[in-house]
């Protein structure tokens, strides 16, 4: 049995032919319409085709590659012939050839090239529209800055200088010292001028001291103290009793804020400890407004507490107010303390609350045996150390006497 094929040499085929038909025979002189074949082509499919009788066989659309076509024969008598092999090679279309490849890449690197260039490009221009804008507005900013800065220099020298006209009118060290040896005033505002203010006066063989407490803080408390001090200075020159000088001044404070029961009426006010002192016959009166007068007797371990009237002055309270006023006789080494509620409310401490009346009481009596300037020390750098990074939230001032 012999199979017979003829295959040209070193066949290649453009991609536009890859439709390709194998001719194929094999000589059996007997039965030849009894020849079966088998056949494959590598590349194409895998397995070997089903046995036929047929003598062609066709591949359509082959893919660019190479190929090898198996063919072979089985005779009557179930004898297989050896495969015969013929190998040729399908080419790519020119979109798929090498150099196409190689245009495709260079177009694709080009491609990136350029468009990053064209994005720096992009991003330069619009680094520069920023800077020009940023520029402007720094520009703008600063303006706005320095227009701040100096209406903030204005405000601060205005304030400056109602310090100095508060700091005028409030009594010297020297008139303080002068009048009560043995003595000590703490003032701390909470802003440059303070809505607190201490008062001291002298008419005839009388010292009069008020420790006081106004609405508000910063400027709007510093208008209400200086008010304040010019009706109490007024009330003084009207009376000596300090029950009928602070009633003077509640008319005073109420006729100056033009104050009235009616709703849109200010109740703008202030809290006072207010006393006189008789040193000749060794007499203190006190009358207060919501402030008490604390006195630590010599060789004493208790605080005497003489309660204020529970009452304003100012705001809502009534023309006719009366303020009950208090005779204490002294004695020498008697120590007498007047405040407002500055010290006692400010927050501070491990757990950052109040100090409170009652802790403030106990610090007064741990002292008392201290000098009145030892005891000045010793407060000013405990309220500093209690507050430590707490804001201070009201004025403080606390007067200590020692008789």
């Amino acid at each position: 049995m012999i199979v017979s094929v003829v295959f040209p040499e070193h066949l290649v085929l453009p991609y536009q032919h890859n439709n390709v038909t194998f001719n194929f025979a094999a000589i059996e002189p007997v039965r030849p319409f009894l020849m079966r074949y088998q056949y494959k082509l590598v590349g194409y499919e895998d397995g070997w085709s089903p046995l036929t009788t047929q003598t062609s066989a066709t591949f359509d659309n082959i893919y660019e590659g190479k190929y090898t076509f198996q063919l072979k024969a089985e005779s009557p008598d179930g004898i297989w012939s050896a495969p015969i092999i013929y190998t040729f090679k399908v080419l790519p279309p020119w979109w798929r050839t090498w150099w196409m490849y190689t245009i495709y890449v260079f177009l694709f690197l080009s491609f990136i090239v350029s468009f990053i260039k064209w994005r720096e490009r992009k991003l330069k221009k619009e680094k520069t529209i920023l800077e020009e804008i940023v520029n402007d507005r720094t520009k703008e900013v600063t303006k706005q800055k320095e227009l701040v800065e100096d209406k903030n220099k204005e405000i601060i020298d205005s304030i400056n200088y109602a310090l100095r006209l508060q700091q005028a009118i409030l009594p010297s060290n020297e008139h303080v010292y002068d009048c009560f040896p043995q003595s000590f005033v703490l003032f701390k505002p909470k802003d440059i001028v303070s809505g607190d203010f201490y008062f001291l006066s002298k008419k005839e063989e009388i010292v009069f001291l008020a420790a006081a407490d106004c609405t508000g803080h910063g400027v709007p408390g510093a208008f209400m103290s200086m008010l304040g001090y010019e009706r109490l200075n007024d009330s003084i020159q009207q009376s000596s009793e300090t029950s009928e000088i602070l009633s003077l001044l509640n008319k005073g404070i109420k006729k100056s804020l033009h104050q009235s029961a009616h709703e849109t009426s200010t109740r703008d006010g202030m809290d006072i400890a207010f006393c006189s002192f008789d040193f000749k016959n060794n007499i203190l009166k006190y009358a207060g407004a919501h402030r008490p007068l604390w006195i630590i007797r010599k060789n004493s371990s208790e605080i005497e507490e003489i309660k204020a009237t529970k009452k304003a002055i100012g705001g809502l309270t009534e023309d006719d107010q009366i303020f009950e006023s208090h005779t204490i006789k002294c004695n020498k080494g008697d120590t007498f303390y007047i405040f407002t509620d500055g010290y006692v409310d400010q927050f501070g401490g491990k757990k950052n609350k109040k100090l409170m009346t009652k802790k403030f009481k106990s610090m007064l009596l741990e002292i008392r045996d201290k000098s009145m300037k030892e005891q000045n020390n010793y407060l000013t750098d405990f309220i500093l150390k209690w507050k430590a990074e707490t804001e201070q939230i009201d004025d403080i001032l606390v007067i200590g006497i020692r008789m």
